[in-house]
């Protein structure tokens, strides 16, 4: 189903990386993990605790942040 119990942070690896919540135009409450490329993770918090993982490039994450109503 590509749900995971990880959080985003413990997923992308690195404790010094902050997940940011953000309320958007998805139904879930969204996370948001940016790397210093531009690139990032988006993940989408399911109702259940557990979470679907998006990685992006620069331009995908741009995108779909601009997609979903939250800021670049």
């Amino acid at each position: 189903d590509g749900l995971s119990t990880m959080g985003p942070s413990e997923l992308a690896g690195c404790e010094a990386l902050q997940s940011r919540q953000y309320q958007s135009s998805s139904r879930d409450p969204v996370h948001v993990v940016r790397f210093g490329d531009g690139g990032g993770l988006i993940s989408y918090q399911k109702p259940a605790g557990e979470f679907l993982h998006t990685l992006n490039t620069a331009s995908g994450m741009h995108r779909k942040l601009r997609a979903l109503g939250i800021p670049t």
